[in-house]
C-alpha cells in the first residue's frame, strides 16, 4: 500500500477547538468557539473524523493527549472511530493542571485541597464507546511529566499493532508549546533558555522517540517519512505507511536528552 504524505494543515479557526477537528476531519468542523459542555459548541455527532475513515478501513485507531472536543457522549474521542483514549478531560486544555494551586492561592473557593482535587481535573481513559473514567488528578507535577507518558503509551500501541499484524492510526497530540509549559524533570534546564525552551527541547525528543520506534521496535514499515508543520505545539499523526509530524518552527532535529 502506497503511502500518502499531507503537508499542509489551514486551521478551521484562530483557536485550537475548532483548528483539531480541522485536522481530524481535513474540513472545516464548523466549530468557532471553545468546546462548552451543553452548548452546540462541541463535536457534533454527525462529524465525520479521521478516527472514524481509519477505523472504517480496518485500521486500529487511538488517541493519547488533548481532545477538547466536548465531554458530551456524543463528541467524546470513542463516538468518533477512537479504539482507544488516553489524556487530559475531553472538555478541558493543558493549562488546568493549574487550575487547584491557583484556587489555592488566590483563595477564590473555600474548601480544603484535598476536596478541590477529587473535584478535579483528572486524567481520564476510554476503551471504545465505553465510559470515560478517572485515572489520577491532572496537577502540575502530572503535567510536567505527561508527555513521558503519552509518548511510553504510543510506543507501546504501535508495538501491540506490529504484534497482531493490523494496521494502525495513532494521533498524539503533545503538551509541548501550550502554557503552562512544566518541563519534566529530565529535561528541566536543558536548553539554558527557560521553561518553554525547555519544552520545545522535550517535545523534539519525544518525537523523534516515536519516529524511531517503527525502526527500533520493527513497529511499522520503514517507509514511514516525516514532514514538518506549523502548529501550536507537536502533534504526531501515525499511520502504518506514514508518520506525519505537527510541529513548532525550528524543531527539524531531534534531540538526544
Amino acid at each position: 500500500m502506497p503511502g500518502l504524505g499531507l503537508a499542509v494543515l489551514t486551521a478551521g479557526a484562530a483557536l485550537i477547538s475548532a483548528a483539531v477537528p480541522a485536522l481530524a476531519q481535513e474540513k472545516k468542523p464548523g466549530l468557532s468557539l471553545a468546546a462548552i459542555p451543553g452548548t452546540p459548541n462541541t463535536l457534533s455527532a454527525r462529524a465525520y473524523t479521521m478516527g472514524q475513515l481509519f477505523k472504517d478501513a480496518g485500521y486500529a485507531t487511538a488517541i493519547f493527549g488533548k481532545w477538547h472536543l466536548g465531554i458530551d457522549p456524543q463528541s467524546l474521542p470513542g463516538a468518533h472511530g477512537f479504539d482507544e483514549f488516553y489524556g487530559i478531560p475531553p472538555d478541558t486544555s493543558w493549562n488546568d493542571a493549574a487550575t487547584v494551586s491557583l484556587i489555592m492561592q488566590s483563595h477564590s473557593i473555600d474548601a480544603p485541597e484535598k476536596y478541590l482535587i477529587e473535584k478535579g481535573p483528572w486524567m481520564m481513559r476510554q476503551m471504545g464507546v465505553g465510559p470515560l473514567e478517572r485515572v489520577k488528578p491532572f496537577t502540575p507535577e502530572v503535567r510536567a511529566e505527561v508527555d513521558n507518558e503519552l509518548t511510553d503509551l504510543s510506543i507501546a500501541f504501535i508495538k501491540q499493532q506490529q504484534a497482531a499484524g493490523k494496521p494502525f492510526f495513532l494521533y498524539l497530540p503533545f503538551s509541548m508549546g501550550h502554557v503552562p509549559n512544566y518541563p519534566s524533570k529530565q529535561c528541566a534546564g536543558k536548553s539554558r533558555i527557560g521553561q518553554y525552551g525547555d519544552k520545545i527541547m522535550e517535545g523534539d525528543y519525544h518525537v523523534g522517540q516515536v519516529h524511531s520506534a517503527p525502526v527500533h521496535h520493527a513497529a511499522v514499515s520503514h517507509d514511514l517519512r516525516p514532514e514538518q508543520r506549523s502548529a501550536r505545539g507537536l502533534q504526531p499523526v501515525l499511520h502504518r505507511h506514514d508518520l506525519w509530524l505537527d510541529a513548532g518552527a525550528g524543531s527539524q532535529s531531534h534531540r538526544r536528552i
